[in-house]
């Protein structure tokens, strides 16, 4: 398990944080990300997951993404219910398929998981 301290990177004001937390199950077989926040006053959190190919949601908290043949199913866990939204971006020259996992409402704190393994 690694932990990083994020909020240097996003600039976050004095009193807010960002943890992010990255867990390899070697017998699940799964990787994770965990993403906390905590904020002085109440903010909206959102969670990226990016993929290069197709994704399609299975049920309210799985999806699968597919790319080159390849499929990962992606189930997520958070503090608190979720919207998911989704846009088509371009970064370096690649076309991406950008879902974020959205916390509904404001909150001084909240967290996303989103744990990965091979879809079968």
């Amino acid at each position: 398990e690694m932990r990083v301290d994020l909020a240097p990177a996003y600039g976050l004001p004095a009193g807010s944080a960002l943890v992010r937390t990255f867990r390899n199950d070697r017998m699940a077989r799964t990787i994770s990300i965990k993403d906390e926040i905590s904020a002085a006053a109440a903010e909206t959190f959102e969670v990226p997951v990016i993929t290069l190919g197709t994704w399609t949601r299975r049920g309210p908290s799985e999806l699968v993404l597919s790319h080159a043949g390849e499929s990962v199913r992606v189930v997520i866990e958070a503090s608190a219910p979720f919207d998911l939204v989704a846009e088509s971006v371009t970064d370096d020259g690649l076309s991406l398929q950008r879902i974020a996992v959205r916390l509904t409402g404001a909150s001084r704190s909240g967290w996303v998981k989103t744990s990965y393994s091979r879809s079968e």
